[in-house]
């Protein structure tokens, strides 16, 4: 929420006006599905798609479980 030029955290009240009585859950996870399609479809050579590659190669060997 933006007050005088200033950012702040939401309340429930305000962000569940914003949305309209949209599904909040439902709409993060729409969001999500659309930036790992729009992650799928850019270049190998992006940085997103390296560091997404990386970490999965991690979790892959295990290296990245506590």
């Amino acid at each position: 929420m933006v007050e005088e030029g200033i950012w702040r955290i939401g309340n429930n009240q305000e962000l569940r006006e914003l949305c309209q009585g949209l599904d909040i859950t439902k709409y993060i996870t729409q969001k999500r599905l659309e930036w790992i399609g729009y992650v799928v479809r850019m270049g190998q050579g992006r940085a997103v798609k390296k560091y997404l590659r990386l970490n999965r190669r991690k979790v892959e060997e295990g290296e990245d479980q506590d």
